[in-house]
């Protein structure tokens, strides 16, 4: 359960990396959710540059800041090392894409 719990962190990770908006850091702010590998997933951005991700209905949850520079988003948690992420919003869809994942996530209303 614990390395279970580790890949999720690990996946959301990339995913909220992955989360960011277009040129503007404003248009990605708020809850973001989907699926991946199974496993519901909630990313929310802060205006302030911070978030939280979260899976398994809240049961494992981390903190992370981020940045937005042009079409990509630098995510840090305080155990990692940054992960950037390509990233893409087409109305109220946010498609994250690192290397040859990719996450595609809902705006939460």
């Amino acid at each position: 359960m614990k390395k279970t719990l580790c890949i999720i962190l690990a996946v959301m990770l990339l995913a909220v990396s992955l989360c960011a908006c277009g040129n503007s850091g404003s248009s990605i702010v708020g809850s973001w959710s989907g699926t991946t590998d199974g496993f519901a997933v909630t990313m929310s951005f802060e205006k302030d540059g911070s978030g939280v991700m979260s899976a398994l209905g809240g049961l494992a949850s981390e903190s992370f800041t981020y940045t937005i520079e042009g079409d990509t988003i630098e995510v840090k948690t305080s155990d990692d090392d940054p992960e950037v992420f390509d990233f893409e919003i087409d109305g109220d869809t946010l498609t994250l894409t690192a290397d040859d994942e990719v996450m595609t996530l809902t705006r939460a209303k």
